[in-house]
């Protein structure tokens, strides 16, 4: 029986229902695997490493601790993408596998950290950080094979979703953020959802993974849905259409482009159909056409199995031989 050491950087809901989910397959793995994970290091801002030192920074662990595999979830920055670059950087710097479920570093270093990872023969998987445990990079990277992307659209912020929706009832903006907030899906501060920084973040994580672009988040064109009036609700309504705010990445002579910004879109189009929560993601490649995937209101569980699907490639991978170098 083989053991994987485990040091997790944050510990909110994600880490917590990530801990659960993985203690509740701990036979599954066992059977399948022969292995069992240990936890080492469980780091949180406030108290430090749970289950060693008070005094222990999430750097502190992601550099000197003994693991296996870092799981870097603290929470997003989505200006810099920091502290949470910092910590992939120093675990991939020591030949360390790394998972994270933060966007942020995909959106403003990923080529960067992805040549580390495969200099220091590691594994860096980051399956979470759009469209929760959809899927997304590893349909791509495991099944479509030899497929180019050519191009990529959605929606994949639900904040932005929900509102609009929400306003097409006349319901007044502050009931349906203060609803929204209860539910627990929309921030104390909306501004980054409302404003289209999010959706911008996980356009430019997309194409940098996808793609190959190389971008950072300001290089998205990006406008939020803070102008929309519930005058242009209804003159959307008038033309049979819904306002979404819609994610689009394309190939232009040979640069990669992103948009993020309000979109008319017919009742009769897949995209009109995405309500409350949900996302969509329509990935174009040159062998496959299109392929759309659609997340209906996900949950915890959700985001807490993508970090889970990256542990078990991880492990399949090192049962195979198989490295990133």
């Amino acid at each position: 029986m083989r053991t994987i050491k485990l040091a997790m950087l944050g510990y909110g809901n994600a880490a917590k229902a990530f801990r659960s989910l993985l203690e509740e397959k701990a036979d599954d793995l066992r059977d399948t695997y022969e292995v069992e994970f240990d936890f080492v290091s469980i780091v949180t801002k406030s108290k430090g490493d749970l289950l060693g030192s008070s005094t222990d920074t999430a750097l502190d662990v992601a550099e000197t601790a003994d693991y296996d595999i870092l799981i870097e979830l603290t929470p997003l920055n989505i200006f810099t993408g920091q502290p949470a670059i910092s910590h992939i950087e120093a675990a991939l710097t020591r030949g360390k596998n790394v998972i994270t479920a933060n966007k942020g570093p995909i959106a403003h270093a990923f080529k960067r950290l992805d040549t580390l990872a495969k200099e220091n023969g590691c594994f860096f998987y980051y399956e979470t950080t759009v469209m929760d445990g959809a899927p997304i990079f590893n349909l791509t990277r495991e099944t479509l094979k030899f497929c180019k992307v050519t191009e990529v659209s959605g929606i994949l912020n639900s904040t932005t979703n929900y509102i609009l929706e929400e306003m097409a009832k006349d319901i007044p903006m502050n009931e349906i953020i203060e609803k929204g907030k209860s539910l627990g899906f929309v921030e104390a501060d909306p501004s980054l959802d409302v404003e289209g920084y999010d959706a911008a973040a996980k356009t430019t994580a997309l194409l940098n993974v996808l793609m190959d672009a190389d971008m950072t988040p300001d290089q998205i064109q990006r406008k939020g849905i803070e102008d929309i009036s519930y005058g242009d609700i209804r003159n959307a309504a008038v033309e049979g259409c819904k306002i979404k705010l819609v994610c689009k990445g394309w190939r232009e002579h040979g640069k990669v482009y992103g948009r993020v910004a309000p979109e008319y879109i017919p009742i009769n189009h897949l995209y009109a159909t995405v309500s409350g929560t949900s996302s969509v993601l329509t990935i174009t490649t040159d062998l496959m056409g299109k392929l759309t995937i659609i997340e209906e209101d996900p949950d915890i569980l959700q985001t807490a199995y993508g970090v889970f699907s990256d542990l078990v490639r991880i492990v399949e991978k090192e049962d195979a031989g198989y490295s990133e170098e």
